[in-house]
């Protein structure tokens, strides 16, 4: 989780290209990250094509397009939807009555 909450917590801003394979090998370092086999993994990029494909694939059974989506009443709420925090309490408010 110290890597997960790492990344999380350094990820870049949206629309800007992510970490690059360097970056990952030293935020895992400083997590704590110890696994002989970790550096080599992460620049192979061999489960890169797997990752992308189960990402890709729960987004579109969920009807997802993008990140942060919030759903209420089956409604997606986020990128391109004009998600603000009044709108949110305005839907949390209305799904409510």
């Amino acid at each position: 989780m110290a890597f997960h909450d790492k990344l999380f917590a350094t990820q870049p801003r949206r629309h800007l290209e992510g970490f690059t394979t360097d970056q990952l090998i030293a935020l895992g370092k400083e997590a704590g990250v110890t696994a002989p086999t970790f550096a080599t993994c992460v620049t192979s990029q061999k489960n890169a094509q797997g990752h992308l494909a189960n990402s890709d694939q729960v987004m579109k059974a969920a009807k997802l397009d993008g990140t942060p989506t919030v759903q209420a009443q089956r409604q997606g709420h986020g990128p391109g939807r004009h998600f603000t925090p009044s709108r949110l309490r305005q839907t949390v408010l209305d799904a409510a009555k």
